[in-house]
């Protein structure tokens, strides 16, 4: 998320539960978890099943779809 967020800094974050996940905000920053993988990302919600996450650094890391089903955690 460079130049937003840089190597070594610190996030803190609360864990919004799975019932309040309506309430996410577009382009605003969250921290997220699935399977396989941490993210910090932008979200834009297109619907309650697909989120479009996007990186502050869109070159190195362009945007991609999330089915919602596959977090763990927000």
């Amino acid at each position: 998320m460079e130049p937003t967020f840089c190597a070594g800094e610190v996030l803190l974050a609360s864990l919004l539960p799975h019932a309040d996940r309506n309430d996410i905000k577009n382009f605003c920053v969250y921290v997220l978890l699935t399977e396989d993988r941490l993210m910090v990302k932008r979200v834009y919600r297109k619907n309650e099943k697909e989120w479009v996450l996007i990186s502050d650094n869109d070159d190195a890391y362009p945007q991609v779809t999330l089915n919602a089903d596959s977090l763990k955690q927000v």
